[in-house]
């Protein structure tokens, strides 16, 4: 069983909460504005996971012998921490976070592959054109599904997906939170990208 281990990071009055190896990688990160939701959910997510052992990065940390691994995970923290404080000033696809997607059917990982590869920072796209970019035109339901259902927050950006009618709708973490992630993200843009 792999050791995994999680913490809770603030930058804002939003909250992430991250699970990352002992190298640094990171498996999971959700967001929110309570650290006892935040935890419940993740608990929830990684319920029916054989492979892995959840702890807490406080009560571990003595037990992260390598200085090395420690550097890892604390690199891993800042750059998230970037991302969630500086969104409208640096460009997302300069900070690299290595992930593993340890969830999700095929399906579901092909629509997050598609979008780290080809949703850059600054930009949206539609449940629609996702699917018709997948050879799915008739999907963007299902597509919509693959969206909500991402476990690393900002990472993949799932945040970038919007309706057709250029409305912001459903968002696994609120809308409240894409809305503000998009607007630092698309600055000036975002009153004529987003209806």
């Amino acid at each position: 069983m792999k050791n995994l281990f999680y913490t809770i990071i603030s930058e804002t009055e939003d909250l992430a909460l991250l699970v990352v190896d002992n190298t640094g990688v990171l498996f999971y990160a959700s967001l929110g504005r309570s650290a006892s939701s935040l935890v419940e959910v993740m608990l929830k997510d990684f319920k029916n996971t054989q492979l892995y052992r959840l702890n807490s990065l406080k009560s571990a940390s003595s037990k992260l012998v390598s200085g090395k691994e420690m550097v890892s995970i604390n690199e891993t923290l800042d750059k998230y921490r970037q991302i969630m404080k500086d969104a409208g000033a640096v460009d997302k696809n300069a900070i690299s976070i290595p992930i593993k997607i340890i969830f999700g059917t095929p399906l579901q990982r092909k629509v997050w592959d598609f979008l780290i590869q080809k949703l850059p920072y600054g930009t949206t796209t539609t449940y629609l054109d996702v699917a018709k970019s997948l050879n799915m035109p008739t999907a963007s339901r299902a597509i919509a599904n693959c969206v909500g259902a991402n476990n690393i927050a900002l990472v993949i950006p799932c945040h970038r997906v919007i309706a057709k009618s250029g409305k912001l709708n459903g968002y696994r973490w609120g809308v409240d939170i894409k809305k503000k992630i998009l607007q630092e993200e698309l600055g000036d843009g975002y009153s004529t990208l987003i209806k």
